[in-house]
């Protein structure tokens, strides 16, 4: 479909529409996260942390999806992951070892999708005291 609008003036603006409109439905539609240890006190450090996500998808996508994990020290992110689902669902994984002796702290992390649309799941947080 194309369309074109004109405008006051000498301005003539042409937008092609492609089949992806902006309101289509989300291939993605929801992103969660979870932690082991959402509280890790007096053990060794660095603590390692293991995150686990879910990935669901309203049909079985027919692409890639890709996904990142970001943690609250935004320099730490994991890189870009790419994920071919062969259901609605997927479980993705993560560590991070976090901490230095001594040290307190409060930390998140997050399961960010990127493609085929952008969608991400609450901040899941973890309490590390070490000794």
């Amino acid at each position: 479909m194309l369309v074109i609008m004109l405008s006051t003036g000498a301005m003539l603006s042409v937008v092609a529409q492609s089949g992806k409109a902006a309101d289509a439905p989300k291939v993605i539609t929801s992103v969660s996260a979870a932690v082991d240890v959402p509280s890790y006190q007096g053990g060794p450090c660095p603590a390692k942390l293991n995150f686990t996500g879910t990935i669901v998808a309203d049909k079985t996508p027919t692409g890639p999806i890709t996904y990142q994990w970001v943690h609250s020290d935004t320099s730490v992110k994991s890189p870009v992951r790419t994920l071919t689902m062969t259901g609605k669902g997927s479980l993705v994984t993560n560590s991070w070892s976090v901490g230095s002796s001594g040290e307190m702290m409060r930390v998140w992390a997050e399961l960010r999708v990127l493609t085929p649309n952008a969608i991400k799941s609450e901040k899941i947080y973890a309490a590390v005291l070490c000794r």
